[in-house]
């Protein structure tokens, strides 16, 4: 408390006049994305409550509902100190981003029978399997808190930060490169997509080659940069920032067509609010809740159309029946039936999200399922052809023409196959998972605080100082917005998805670096 203190004229009285200190003003986006997933949590605990008498897992929902709310203590921590930049940090990304709504509303959805999928039939006891997958959330998000407090991971992520390029060019003249980044990568999303690189079809394969998946993130490094400039402005004109604002959209509306991806949407929305928490961006509170207002509006249509045009590629209807066969229209006419069920659904809509939002978040029940069968394969994976943790997660530093028989960072297939008799789909296995079924128990808590301290270190090497350059803010942001893949997917995949996409991000960076310097010799 500061206390300021005056003596009246003439008189003996000393008055003590107590003023409050004032907390800071907390930041638009923090705000909002606190209150959001607090009233998530909310909403899932009054549903809880009002089935209390007919759960058909109630501790399970229970260990839900408490997955739920650690996961949320470090944002609940950075509302409380007003640090609108920590959105951004990689344990508060994964509490609010994966573990919340993942274990928290998914395990609720599971335990209410909103969804019942039919892999937990392969085990003798869901409500047990359930419960364990929840353990093993809470131990996962555990580990990977202390991995990101360890002491001295600051200084370690400060001292390297002193051997990365800066990347903090003159305001506007990243704008021209940037925009050929973002170009370019739409540029091989589009031949990705019309050779089968990307897509509905690539998705329902198993060999494809990654290539493509990963250049083309150089459009996020281009769409990085340009939301910096416009974020980092003293005063951008309102034509500037409408401008600017309507190309974004349009370039995530046409990456997510190419992709062919309903997460797509959701990715781009990600990167924009990464950098704006990163810069520190002065939002106004009514401007921030107007963009999530739109940007959820935006991603329920996208969830409905998308999920439409994915069922119709497939052959399936609203009705989860099945055609003899899948699709052969082309993608514009199956487009054109997809929005015209869309609209043919009606209100019906509601419900379609609904359901389709609960089957997504299936991370509860893989894991159970993990968890349940892993002593019963223990051997048995590894000869059906599902990869090693250690020799996946080695083989990601090693490119394969140094090592031509290196094994594959996942083979959803073999894991598929195996835990959930269903081999043309990846189910999320999740680190925890992969962690379990490979190397045992043990293996779980090592494993994610190693995570922890790579992200620590990442994080504090690029944009610790609130005074990040451009670049390693569009790095950082670039990396980090593939996190909810990365806790979806095998524990190998962290690894090598940080190390693949920083070199596509260095290289990228490294064109705009060679381009402003260009531009300043030729100005000069």
């Amino acid at each position: 408390m500061s206390d300021a203190a005056s003596v009246a004229a003439g008189d003996d009285a000393i008055r003590i006049v107590v003023r409050p200190r004032r907390r800071p003003p907390r930041p638009a986006l923090l705000a909002a994305v606190t209150v959001l997933s607090g009233g998530a949590w909310a909403a899932a605990a009054l549903a809880v409550l009002v089935r209390i008498g007919s759960i058909e897992h109630p501790a399970v929902a229970a260990a839900a509902l408490g997955v739920g709310a650690v996961a949320l203590v470090p944002l609940g921590l950075a509302y409380w100190r007003s640090d609108g930049a920590a959105l951004a940090d990689p344990l508060v990304l994964a509490g609010w981003v994966f573990w919340f709504p993942m274990f928290c509303l998914g395990g609720v959805s599971l335990a209410l029978g909103w969804f019942r999928p039919y892999y937990l039939d392969l085990v003798a006891d869901p409500s047990a399997a359930l419960l364990a997958a929840q353990l093993w959330a809470l131990v996962g998000f555990g580990a990977l808190a202390l991995g990101t407090a360890l002491p001295g991971l600051v200084r370690a992520g400060s001292w390297l930060a002193g051997r990365l390029p800066a990347g903090d060019w003159p305001p506007g003249r990243t704008l021209a490169p940037a925009a050929v980044l973002t170009v370019a990568g739409l540029g091989v999303s589009a031949v990705a997509l019309l050779t089968g690189q990307v897509g509905y079809e690539a998705a329902t394969r198993q060999e494809v080659s990654p290539l493509p998946a990963y250049v083309q993130t150089i459009a996020v490094v281009g769409v990085a940069l340009v939301w910096v400039d416009l974020l980092r402005r003293a005063s951008p004109s309102r034509r500037r920032v409408v401008a600017t604002c309507a190309v974004l959209g349009g370039v995530a509306l046409v990456s997510t067509g190419l992709a062919e991806s309903r997460a797509m949407l959701a990715t781009w929305v990600l990167v924009l609010v990464l950098v704006a928490a990163v810069v520190r961006a002065p939002i106004p509170r009514r401007v921030a809740a107007g963009v999530l207002l739109a940007a959820g509006c935006a991603l329920a249509v996208g969830a409905v159309v998308g999920s439409t045009y994915r069922e119709q590629r497939a052959g399936l209807t609203d009705g989860a029946g099945t055609a003899p066969s899948a699709s052969t229209a082309g993608r514009g006419e199956d487009l054109v039936a997809a929005l015209r069920r869309t609209v043919e659904r009606g209100p019906d809509n509601a419900a379609y999200l609904r359901d389709r939002a609960v089957q997504r978040l299936e991370a509860p029940g893989t894991l159970a399922v993990i968890a349940a069968r892993a002593e019963e394969l223990d051997g048995v994976d590894e000869a059906a052809g599902a990869p090693t943790v250690v020799s996946s997660t080695i083989g990601a530093f090693v490119p394969r023409l140094v090592w031509p028989s290196k094994p594959a960072t996942g083979d959803p297939g073999a894991i598929s196959r195996l835990y959930f008799a269903f081999e043309d789909n990846a189910f999320a296995v999740t680190p925890m998972g992969d962690l379990l079924r490979d190397l045992g128990p043990v293996a779980v808590p090592v494993g994610m605080a190693l995570v922890g301290i790579v992200l620590r270190l990442v994080h504090t090497a690029l944009v610790r100082a609130p005074d990040a350059g451009a670049g390693r803010v569009a790095a950082y942001v670039t990396l980090l917005a593939r996190a909810p893949s990365w806790f979806e997917g095998p524990y190998g995949n962290v690894l090598a998805d940080l190390v693949r996409v920083g070199l596509v991000v260095a290289v990228a960076l490294a064109f705009v670096h060679l381009w402003v310097r260009l531009a300043e010799r030729r100005a000069g």
